[in-house]
């Protein structure tokens, strides 16, 4: 079997959330489509945030600069990646840049 390797990416708003039916969710789905060595990015943040604070979402720039074969992201809703259309589409910019692909489960 190769190997596919794919970043998880989970976000809750609150400390009081828990990320993990987020993170079993993604797994469940990540793994149906043939993805076996996943990274978990969790982070419990406002989906407000500028891009400048959002913690998981630099995580996943610095760890795919990093790891160069984590070529694909996984969300279960587009909203988990940021609520601003403007760190939006800075985000889209720098996955069109780094030739990521981004899977959202619920579309």
């Amino acid at each position: 079997m190769s190997k596919k390797f794919a970043i998880l990416l989970v976000r809750v708003s609150t400390m009081g959330q828990s990320n993990d039916p987020q993170t079993e969710d993604l797994k469940k789905y990540a793994l149906s489509l043939g993805y076996n060595n996943l990274k978990i990015i969790e982070t419990k943040e406002s989906g407000l945030a500028d891009l400048d604070k959002k913690i998981g979402t630099n995580q996943l720039f610095s760890f795919i600069k990093d790891n160069p074969k984590y070529n694909v992201v996984f969300s279960t809703e587009i909203s988990r990646i940021g609520r601003r259309q403007s760190v939006l589409n800075q985000i889209k910019e720098w996955f069109v840049k780094n030739k990521i692909q981004l899977f959202v489960k619920d579309v």
